[in-house]
């Protein structure tokens, strides 16, 4: 009985760790797809850096930019 508990545990755990899973995979896939139609790194910035912030339980977002004319990588925040 006892064994029996413990597995009906186990699977409820595995069962919420699952769900918690899929719910940050929606909540990436939301972002990732607002992040490839934003019009530019500040529209991502102002509409989506709470959001970001949020999903990865920061408290502070960089962008990486890749300049193709310098040929440098810019960092906004």
């Amino acid at each position: 009985m006892c064994a029996l508990l413990r597995k009906k545990e186990v699977e409820g755990k595995r069962e919420r760790t699952l769900e918690e899973e899929l719910e940050f995979q929606k909540k990436l896939n939301y972002i990732t797809n607002k992040i490839h139609s934003a019009r530019d790194t500040d529209d991502i910035l102002l509409n989506l850096q709470s959001e970001i912030l949020s999903l990865f339980d920061a408290d502070r977002i960089t962008i990486y930019v890749v300049d193709g004319i310098r040929k440098q990588i810019v960092s906004r925040f």
